[in-house]
């Protein structure tokens, strides 16, 4: 019986080695796969033409809440009413 409970508790431990090394680079991959909020942070900064501070709080706001992104919009929008409002917008979605 202590035999069986050797063998086990061995590959057990070799199966839990073998997965911890599988998902290691899967880790590494899924930080590459998403923008820290330094990369956001200079994005914004110079698409909106304003002080990386000024960016930086609404960033870091965003990432407590929502997390690391995989990719943001880059564009503009434009918009008008007098007696219908009329909407227009481009814009273009930067995957890491």
């Amino acid at each position: 019986m202590e035999h069986h409970m050797k063998r086990r508790t061995l590959i057990t431990g070799a199966a839990a080695t073998v997965f911890g090394l599988a998902a290691g680079p899967a880790a590494a991959e899924q930080d590459d796969a998403t923008y820290t909020a330094d990369e956001i942070t200079h994005a914004a900064a110079d698409f909106f033409g304003v002080t990386t501070e000024a960016v930086a709080k609404a960033v870091q706001h965003i990432f407590h809440d929502l997390g690391q992104p995989d990719a943001y919009i880059k564009g503009n929008e434009g918009s008008g009413a007098f007696v219908v409002g009329l909407r227009y917008g481009s814009g273009w979605l930067i995957r890491k």
